[in-house]
């Protein structure tokens, strides 16, 4: 539990300082000069920044590694994440990205219309809701289709 504590306190610390010094823009210069837009911290405790348009920086304590379209994103713009079990949900312009806890791409779920934004993401039972612009979706047999709470 004390490395567990001490590696969360690494975490915001070296965050914290960084922000305090610098806006998030210049934090995340280095790597692709975009703004901070989306943070999460998933199970192992890494911290998730999704920016928009360099994609997601991840930092584990010790190092920033980097994901985008080059890396399966559908979008550099990342407007939300959520972890659900062992995937990380990536909300984008056009569709949600899922990737798996090894490091590997599972699957991008495009929505029809690809000017949708999404920007959320809501657990339900064992329903995964995406919250956006247009309104609420659902993910149906490998497709983004809107919300239709008698197909639950």
């Amino acid at each position: 539990m004390v490395f567990f504590c001490k590696k969360i306190f690494k975490i915001y610390l070296i965050i914290g300082i960084l922000c305090s010094a610098l806006s998030w823009s210049q934090v995340f210069a280095q790597a692709y000069n975009f703004q901070a837009f989306s943070l999460i911290f998933d199970n192992k405790q890494e911290a998730w920044i999704g920016t928009q348009g360099g994609g997601i920086t991840i930092f584990d304590g010790e190092e920033f590694n980097y994901l985008n379209i080059s890396d399966s994103l559908i979008s550099n713009r990342v407007m939300a994440m959520s972890q659900i079990g062992n995937e990380i949900f990536v909300c984008q312009k056009g569709g949600v990205s899922i990737y798996d806890q090894s490091k590997k791409w599972i699957r991008n779920v495009r929505s029809a219309d690809s000017q949708i934004i999404f920007q959320s993401i809501i657990t339900k039972d064992d329903l995964i809701l995406l919250g956006s612009d247009k309104g609420l979706y659902q993910i149906v047999n490998n497709k983004i289709v809107p919300y239709d709470a008698n197909l639950t």
